[in-house]
């Protein structure tokens, strides 16, 4: 039984909530992760100054991942991380979706909103949106 006691759809809706917390978490700890390999493949040297900030930000979202994963542990009553992880397995795809959006709307504004007109006219499927 979840440590967290969810009587209502508010209750299922924060749990939702801090699950998508979770997933992006994660997925901003990936892309970091994933942005400094690039810099490093590419050659690119950091000067000093922003070689600290890129560190202090990869220490935060490591730090910020480890523990909404506790707090997840709470909601889901989940055994152990590994099974949390399980749950929340969604960041990957979430930054894939991300990335997508991004390039094919080339970063305009306007059709990045267009994109989600079309998907929120989709029915919706768990009401956690008007």
């Amino acid at each position: 039984m979840s440590r967290i006691q969810l009587k209502t759809d508010r209750g299922r809706k924060a749990l939702v909530l801090t699950n998508i917390a979770y997933v992006a978490v994660d997925m901003a700890n990936s892309l970091i992760l994933e942005a400094e390999a690039l810099f490093k493949s590419e050659g690119l040297v950091l000067q000093q100054e922003p070689k600290r900030k890129l560190a202090l930000l990869r220490e935060a979202a490591a730090t910020l991942k480890a523990r909404s994963s506790d707090f997840t542990l709470d909601a889901y009553a989940a055994k152990d991380k590994q099974e949390v992880e399980n749950y929340c397995n969604d960041a990957d795809f979430l930054a894939e979706f991300l990335l997508t959006a991004v390039d094919r709307s080339g970063g305009n504004p306007e059709l990045l909103e267009r994109m989600y007109k079309e998907i929120k006219v989709m029915p919706t499927k768990m009401h956690l949106l008007p």
